[in-house]
């Protein structure tokens, strides 16, 4: 019983973890998330 005490408080902790808010970047800071992976030549990436 004890066992499977700790198991549900511990999963319920780790599942209360976490960021839940929206991440926002700062003014100024390039978004580098919708640039091409693996990176080709043929893209314009913005200047910095």
């Amino acid at each position: 019983m004890l066992k499977l005490l700790s198991i549900l408080v511990l999963s319920l902790s780790l599942l209360s973890c976490g960021n839940k808010k929206p991440n926002k970047l700062p003014e100024g800071v390039i978004d580098k998330s919708q640039f091409p992976f693996p990176p080709d030549d043929e893209y314009e990436y913005p200047e910095e």
